[in-house]
């Protein structure tokens, strides 16, 4: 419980034009966040009786074949990092998708290179971010570093014990 969970999508400029709107023409497409989850509970769904969780049967994670790996996590109360309360809840979206929360290097030809703060740089391939483990992926860039990120992955695991800027970085962002 207290692990966090950073939501990350595939975006691109828009403009309206009239009354729609259209992609910027010029625009590449990039990885930003866009959202939050604070890990309050965790429930594996084939472990729980018809009664339980009333209110969350509408979630997908209940439709569907027994599976011993589904599981539902839901937010905590309130965010709290390092056990210090952000102010924020558990769960969120961020208002506006603004630069600090975009993980493609500004001037990459693919969304898959991303330029991340520095502190997520990994001293060896067990202290890097899960599917990144190859060193060769990563490199320094001043205050920051590159990673030509897996280019498919829903999940992507750092254990920030090691690494204290990154709790930092995070507490700038949220």
């Amino acid at each position: 419980m207290g692990d966090l969970f950073l939501f990350f999508g595939l975006f691109r400029d828009v403009e309206k034009q009239g009354r729609r709107w259209q992609f910027v023409k010029q625009a590449r497409p990039f990885h930003g966040l866009w959202g939050w989850l604070q890990i309050g509970d965790v429930y594996r769904i084939d472990e729980l009786s018809d009664s339980d969780l009333r209110w969350a049967r509408y979630h997908p994670h209940f439709h569907g074949q027994p599976d011993g790996g589904n599981t539902l996590y839901v937010a905590s109360d309130a965010l709290q990092l390092e056990g210090r309360s952000t102010g924020l809840p558990g769960a969120g979206v961020f208002g506006r998708l603004e630069e600090r929360q975009r993980l493609t290097a500004p001037d990459a030809a693919s969304t898959t290179q991303w330029r991340l703060p520095g502190c997520f740089y990994p001293d060896s391939a067990d202290t890097a971010m899960s599917f990144h483990g190859n060193l060769a992926r990563w490199s320094r860039d001043g205050e920051y570093c590159t990673l030509k990120s897996a280019s498919r992955g829903q999940e992507f695991v750092l254990d920030t014990s090691g690494c204290p800027g990154v709790v930092s970085w995070l507490r700038e962002i949220l």
